[in-house]
């Protein structure tokens, strides 16, 4: 890996930012489920971050993971080309709101995006995370969010956090579709 900026406290910074999109990610599979896993539990897994380079740029607060990256908390896992992380106050400056998720602004997975998560898998194009919304916006014409046989896909799909709310958007060319098997287990929740 290619670091272009030799401070261990921003490279923690942006592994940190890492586990915030994963835990973001795998919120998706616990929509709806009837005993959701411990957070904490979750949290306290060693999280690998992988890429061919990382770039940070303080002047715009932007830290950018690129080629072949792989993000790995436990079972969850994110791939894409690129990850690209926005963050409030220059990392380690005295107006950093906080050296952790608080400092993030967005997180943007792009470019092949691949999260597997549960026996879940979600495919886009691009995977956008808003911290502060707690909103993850995935997009693409191939966006699809699969569990076993059972799927729903469209140009893009929402889901809200906090309310647990998921709006799946078709296009005039590519509509809504959703396929479910009602006679076996799991399914999309």
């Amino acid at each position: 890996m290619n670091v272009q900026h030799s401070d261990p406290i921003r490279y923690r910074f942006f592994i940190l930012a890492a586990a915030g999109l994963l835990t973001a990610f795998c919120f998706i599979g616990r929509l709806g489920a009837q005993q959701p896993a411990s957070p904490a539990q979750d949290q306290n897994e060693r999280i690998k971050v992988t890429a061919d380079t990382l770039s940070v740029d303080n002047q715009t607060r932007v830290a950018e993971f690129s080629g072949n990256v792989k993000a790995e908390q436990g079972k969850n896992a994110i791939r894409s080309d690129r990850l690209k992380i926005h963050y409030r106050g220059g990392v380690g400056e005295k107006d950093n709101p906080a050296a952790g998720q608080d400092a993030i602004e967005k997180i943007i997975a792009s470019g092949n995006v691949k999260i597997t998560f549960d026996d879940k898998v979600a495919v886009a194009d691009e995977a956008v995370y808003v911290p502060k919304s707690q909103t993850l916006t995935l997009s693409g014409p191939t966006t699809r969010v699969s569990s076993g046989n059972d799927s729903i896909a469209g140009a893009r799909i929402v889901l809200e956090r906090e309310s647990g709310q998921i709006r799946i958007e078709g296009t005039q060319e590519s509509r809504v579709e959703a396929i479910f098997y009602p006679g076996e287990k799991g399914g999309i929740r």
